[in-house]
C-alpha cells in the first residue's frame, strides 16, 4: 500500500538590528508504506538542509561591505592587498 508522506521545516533568525528572516520549506513524497518511516526522516532532513542554506546565503548577502554614494548603496567587496598600515619608525 502507498502512502503520501509531507514534511517541512521552517525557521525564523534574527538578523540583528530588529530584522529577522523566515525560512521555510516543504516537500512530499508518495512511498510504499514500509519505507514511510526512512523517507518521513530523509523528507525533513532535505527540508532543513534548504533551510540551512537558504539562511546562510541571506546572511552572506546581508554582510556583504556595502558603500553609499549620493544616497545610493553600493555593494562592493573590500580587497586589503593595497592598504599600508602607518608604521612609525
Amino acid at each position: 500500500m502507498n502512502i503520501e508522506i509531507s514534511r517541512s521545516y521552517s525557521e525564523k533568525v534574527n538578523m540583528g538590528n530588529y530584522q529577522t528572516f523566515d525560512s521555510f520549506c516543504s516537500a512530499k513524497c508518495e512511498v510504499d508504506e514500509k519505507e514511510a518511516d526512512q523517507k518521513s526522516k530523509e523528507l525533513y532532513e532535505f527540508c532543513k538542509e534548504q533551510v540551512k542554506k537558504e539562511i546562510k546565503e541571506h546572511r552572506e548577502e546581508v554582510e556583504k561591505p556595502k558603500e553609499e554614494y549620493q544616497g545610493l548603496v553600493i555593494e562592493k567587496e573590500l580587497n586589503f592587498k593595497d592598504v599600508k598600515l602607518n608604521e612609525s619608525n
